[in-house]
C-alpha cells in the first residue's frame, strides 16, 4: 500500500462531516483511492436514497485528509522516546469514479450493493489545509482561532 488517508463527506449547508472514513491511494499519479462504499454512499437495501450518491443529499462535498510530512516535537514520553505530534488535514476534494456496477441499475429490484468499495479520483486541491479539528468545532470557533476553515476551502 502506497498511503493510507482519510476520506469524509462534508455537507455544505450544515457545515459538518456527514460520514468518515479510511482509503488507500492505489494510483498517486491518477490520484484514485479506494475506500469503503458506506462512507459516500447509501448501501443499505430498503430506503428511499439506497444507492446514491453523498446519501442522496445535495451540496456535499468528498474531502481528502491526510498526514503531513512535518511534525513538531513533543515532550519524552514515559519511555524517553521523543514523539513527533502529526495533525491530519484536509487537502483534496475527490469524486467518486467507480462503484459497484449493480448499483447503477434503473430498476429498483435489481438494484443492489455486492462490494462495499468504490473508486475515487482526486478533483482538485484546496486552496489551503483544512486541520481536521477545525471540522469538529461550530464556524464561528474556526473563525477566532485564525485556521482555515472548511467554509473557505468547499
Amino acid at each position: 500500500m502506497e498511503a493510507v488517508v482519510l476520506v469524509a463527506l462534508w455537507c455544505n449547508e450544515t457545515q459538518s462531516i456527514i460520514s468518515v472514513g479510511s482509503g488507500v491511494i492505489v494510483d498517486r499519479k491518477r490520484g484514485l483511492i479506494v475506500t469503503a462504499a458506506h462512507i459516500l454512499i447509501n448501501i443499505y437495501e430498503g430506503s428511499n436514497d439506497f444507492g446514491e450518491d453523498n446519501f442522496g443529499r445535495d451540496g456535499c462535498d468528498i474531502v481528502i485528509g491526510v498526514l503531513p510530512l512535518c511534525g513538531s516535537k513533543s515532550d519524552d514520553d514515559d519511555n524517553g522516546d521523543i514523539r513527533t505530534i502529526t495533525r491530519a488535514v484536509f487537502r483534496y476534494k475527490a469524486e467518486i469514479v467507480a462503484k459497484d456496477p449493480l448499483l447503477y441499475a434503473s430498476d429498483y429490484k435489481n438494484k443492489k450493493c455486492t462490494v462495499d468499495a468504490c473508486v475515487l479520483q482526486i478533483t482538485k486541491r484546496m486552496e489551503n489545509d483544512v486541520p481536521v479539528s477545525n471540522c469538529c468545532h461550530s464556524p464561528e470557533d474556526q473563525r477566532s482561532n485564525g485556521s482555515a476553515s472548511m467554509n473557505d476551502q468547499v
